[in-house]
């Protein structure tokens, strides 16, 4: 990749809805150079939406959740299942996953949550590992629904 491609997309990145001629005024590139080189970089350049969710009033966690083992895995495995249902059905799970690693059938779950408040997760049988606050919500996980 070009040098003047690279300062046109990092103008981009800033503000992928920003004009021609206002990425030729920031990069002092002539904007019929900016255009040819757009069209050339059509095939590379992943457009993506991002949602400032924070000005439309919404805050969204990323919860992380380490189910309670048992001596016999096979309880273990039922309980976490039964657990995962209810975490997935709470109002504010958006998406909910298990990612399992590899020494039990079920690692841990994650959960995507929108509200007003963080929160307060008092389910017996898990331990709340992190609760963390998105920065930003990009367009492949934006609106996630529940079925």
């Amino acid at each position: 990749m070009k040098d003047i491609d690279q300062k046109i997309i990092d103008v981009m990145k800033e503000n992928a809805r920003i004009s021609i001629t206002d990425i030729s005024k920031l990069t002092n590139i002539p904007d019929t150079t900016i255009h040819f080189r757009l069209k050339k970089l059509k095939n590379i350049l992943n457009y993506r939406l991002t949602l400032n969710h924070k000005k439309l009033g919404e805050t969204y966690y990323i919860i992380e959740i380490i189910p309670e083992t048992y001596a016999i895995d096979s309880i273990t495995v039922k309980k976490a299942e039964e657990l995962f249902e209810r975490l997935r059905k709470m109002e504010g799970i958006l998406l909910a996953v298990k990612v399992r690693d590899s020494f039990m059938q079920i690692g841990k779950f994650c959960a995507l949550y929108s509200g007003k408040d963080k929160p307060k997760l008092e389910i017996p049988g898990i331990k709340v590992a992190t609760i963390s606050e998105i920065d930003k919500i990009w367009g492949e996980i934006a609106l996630c629904s529940k079925s």
